[in-house]
């Protein structure tokens, strides 16, 4: 094996560990996460993989590519619980995007400036997060990077034939999570080809054999599932899930205002967000030896173009915004590259100190005190999180992270003062390699069990004293699609406005259980249900 191979891999490996560690440590959290999981669940249940569904009714949110690798490591390792296989996959393509965004910057700029942007996409703070998150954002952001890279090496290379991977990768994202993933490739291409049209000739950009190749790889299931659900998929996906999302109102109360993303990618890029100015006042592919210019052009409309879209959307999350982490991995790695070989430090350094400063402080406050604040809070949002009805306590784990953050502006100011940048961008990552150890390993448990901890033991209660005949109700209780993942039956869901229809079920059915809030068992159930267990602000009651 030669050296060069043997690098990739053991860099590979590096980053699966990296992402990995702590997969099994905490299960799905309510919303989004337990839905996934238990739609993922129920597919290998019913061996259906063409329809999703959700507690066994049909769930047209998001298409199905995470549902299929999910259930392949699932099925393929026998493992427990769904969730550990969901983490698998978010943190396996998170280490598949760091190694793209790597091939690529070393492409283009040399290997050092591959591993730094690497670096820069793994250890930052979004990026952590996304690898352990249970969503179906980190496999779109790999097959939209490889997309869009692969575009990129057929418009700046000899490797003409490359572009028909982009096209394949473009349709796996568009199975990942919609029209999005088309969308932002043709954009980012389009513009990049329409400034470029000197450079480039219609037949390198292939558009017959490429959009073939697309629509036999995105179609086929959209068109099954379409037909299997009599159109109701094509209705709700495509008209409410992506139509409505972007134009229309939005979806769940999650709006914002234009600049939303702003500080989010501030904190999403941490610690290496304090470059995000140096990278704009000096652009970082001045120092690239091939195509510098093309390439800065190429770039920019990249993360533009997605930061344009999800911005003017009506919804908005945070974790939309993780398409544009790439390319800004990449202006980043390539900066710090090009000051490591010129030795071109300047004014700018401060104005980095100063950003990476305020947001170190700010994280630190807040895990520092995090016990603190949240108990201060609590009293506030006792009424809908019951969970908040215990006081907050997360031990040490908190603490160990806001020490473990306190060395990164320490890093920063001794490693520059003395121009280390090397050292410094060694540091940093040891210092985030430690910080994703313990928000994995001790503080994300933690929150765990105090917010989803109460639920899964009362689910885990019913399931055990149930049998078949015994209908289970989730009262008042519509932000928690975990009670299905754990009890792995179908359940009803039921508002206050229904509390006569539940109490015929009740004539009807003598073994009939309800999980609900303690206080709403008070003022609606307790003349008619006796409590069998209390947890934590919520009962579980026949």
């Amino acid at each position: 094996m030669s050296k060069r191979n043997l690098i990739i891999i053991s860099g590979l490996l590096a980053a699966a560990v990296f992402f990995l560690y702590g997969v099994d440590k905490f299960g799905a959290f309510d919303y989004d996460e337990a839905i996934y999981c238990e739609t993922i669940r129920e597919m290998i249940e019913t061996n259906d993989y063409i329809v999703p569904r959700f507690n066994y009714k049909k769930f047209y949110e998001k298409p199905v590519m995470l549902y299929w690798l999910t259930a392949g490591v699932h099925k393929i390792f026998g493992l427990k619980e769904v969730a550990m296989s969901g983490r698998i996959i978010s943190s396996l393509a998170s280490a598949g995007t760091a190694f793209l965004i790597f091939y690529f910057t070393a492409f283009f700029a040399g290997k050092r400036a591959g591993v730094i942007s690497a670096v820069v996409f793994a250890s930052s703070l979004g990026g952590i997060i996304a690898a352990k998150s249970i969503i179906t954002d980190g496999v779109f952001v790999f097959f939209l990077t490889l997309s869009i890279f692969s575009a990129a090496k057929s418009f700046l290379s000899e490797n003409k034939k490359i572009i028909l991977l982009a096209y394949v990768s473009a349709a796996m994202a568009v199975l990942s999570k919609g029209p999005v993933g088309a969308a932002i490739p043709f954009l980012v291409c389009g513009i990049f080809a329409i400034t470029e049209r000197r450079r480039l000739k219609l037949v390198d950009i292939r558009p017959f054999t490429g959009i073939l190749l697309f629509l036999l790889v995105a179609l086929p299931w959209f068109v099954v599932v379409t037909v299997k659900t009599g159109g109701e998929f094509y209705k709700d996906f495509f008209l409410v899930h992506n139509l409505q999302r972007f134009g229309g109102k939005s979806f769940e109360g999650h709006t914002g205002g234009l600049l939303y993303y702003i500080p989010v990618l501030f904190f999403g890029l941490f610690p290496w967000s304090g470059f995000l100015p140096c990278v704009f006042a000096k652009p970082a592919t001045e120092f690239v030896s091939k195509n510098k210019a093309a390439i800065n052009k190429f770039l920019i409309i990249w993360l533009a173009t997605p930061l344009i879209l999800f911005s003017i959307a009506k919804t908005k999350l945070p974790n939309y915004i993780l398409p544009v982490f790439p390319p800004m991995a990449v202006l980043i790695g390539a900066y710090l590259d090009g000051i490591i070989r010129k030795n071109a430090w300047n004014f700018m350094s401060k104005i980095a100190f100063a950003i990476v400063l305020i947001i170190s402080l700010s994280l630190i406050v807040l895990f520092g005190a995090f016990d603190i604040i949240a108990n201060i809070l609590r009293p506030g949002f006792i009424q809908t999180q019951p969970f908040l009805h215990a006081t907050v306590h997360t031990g040490n784990s908190s603490k160990l992270m806001a020490m473990i953050l306190a060395a990164i502006p320490v890093c920063f100011y001794i490693c520059f003062s003395f121009r280390k940048i090397k050292a410094y961008i060694i540091a940093t990552a040891a210092i985030m390699f430690f910080f994703n150890f313990a928000l994995t390993g001790f503080f994300m448990p933690a929150i765990w069990r105090i917010v989803q901890g109460s639920i899964y033991d009362l689910s885990e209660k019913a399931k055990k004293i149930s049998d078949k005949k015994t209908e289970i109700v989730v009262y008042d209780m519509p932000m928690n699609p975990s009670v299905v993942l754990h009890i792995k039956r179908k359940v009803i869901f039921m508002g206050r406005s229904e509390a006569s229809e539940l109490f015929k079920m009740r004539e009807a059915n003598k073994n009939l259980m309800v999980i609900t809030k303690t206080k709403v068992f008070r003022e609606d159930l307790a003349k008619k249900f006796e409590i069998i267990s209390n947890e934590g602000g919520y009962v579980l009651v026949k």
